[in-house]
């Protein structure tokens, strides 16, 4: 799986060298040419991407957003967390957005003005071109930010102990699957047992669902702990619950934001795996854009 992995990373890298609007890869045609030149379904694709992401290799930005009256499927472009690519692709894109802004209304503005504009009136640039190319402009000053206030996690030390843990924790949920299926009867050994069972599933779990039906979140908060407090409410998919709870400032620290978004970033992955996940995409884009806002402004 490594070498395919490289693969793929190796093949959005190629496209965002351009200099051109087409630098970074759409996932609909992406997963096109993964499934030619590679021979993979667009399900391993579209995983292996997401192991990009979680392991910082790699960036969304979503380019078109899900309409499912329309019959219009979300689709998002691939970044490589590289902050020389992503400050050559954000010059590229804000001077793309002056011109193409300048053409369809005749006069020339700064980015900052142009940007002010469009997030005035979203719904009039609503998957256009030039709102596609905003969005682009804008997300990778975002993320070249990010990239520099937390360089650490973009180093290729810690991409690489962060793949392999998304891997091993794949690999073990796998024989997980396999297992409750019959396929692999072996008896885990003592500890781990213990070491694996889900939170919703432990002894713990029901008195906090007992307690949570008098308590408000908050104070469920401060008597569980974060860790176990967020685990429960993602794999309960409150997404929304807990996008409110930080944006309310109930979760302060940056530790905590931190924590949260690596939890998430975990569930992210299983997307294809668990088909309910795919119900709550917009819950899970806005609890990850909130994580993200308030870890760039430190508030």
């Amino acid at each position: 799986m490594e070498t395919l992995i490289e693969n793929i990373h190796q093949m959005i890298k190629q496209s965002n060298s351009m200099d051109s609007i087409d630098a970074i890869p759409h996932s609909d045609i992406f997963a096109k040419s993964v499934e030619v030149e590679m021979g993979i379904e667009r399900h391993e694709a579209s995983r292996i991407v997401n192991i990009l992401k979680e392991a910082h290799k790699i960036f969304f930005i979503e380019v078109l957003k899900e309409d499912k009256a329309k019959d219009v499927k979300r689709i998002v472009g691939f970044v490589d967390a590289n902050l020389e690519t992503i400050q050559r692709l954000r010059s590229f894109f804000q001077n793309r957005l002056v011109e193409e802004y300048q053409a369809m209304f005749k006069r020339k503005l700064p980015v900052t003005n142009i940007l002010k504009e469009l997030l005035m009136k979203p719904a009039s640039f609503k998957n256009t071109l030039l709102g596609q190319i905003a969005n682009k402009a804008m997300m990778l000053e975002e993320y070249e930010n990010l990239m520099v206030k937390e360089s650490y996690q973009y180093t290729d030390q810690w991409k690489k102990e962060k793949q392999n843990e998304i891997i091993h924790q794949m690999k073990e949920e796998e024989q997980r699957v396999a297992a409750a299926h019959g396929e692999v009867r072996e008896a885990p050994k003592g500890p781990v047992a213990n070491v694996n069972r889900r939170a919703v599933d432990s002894d713990q779990y029901k008195e906090f669902a007992k307690t949570s039906q008098n308590q408000s979140a908050a104070t469920i908060l401060k008597i569980y702990g974060i860790d176990f407090f967020v685990r429960v409410n993602l794999r309960k998919y409150n997404f929304k619950l807990l996008a409110d709870l930080v944006e309310k400032g109930e979760f302060r620290r940056r530790d905590d934001l931190k924590l949260m978004r690596g939890m998430l970033q975990r569930v992210k992955s299983n997307i294809g795996v668990d088909s309910k996940l795919e119900e709550y995409r917009d819950e899970i884009a806005r609890l990850e854009k909130t994580l993200l806002t308030h870890l760039i402004s430190g508030k």
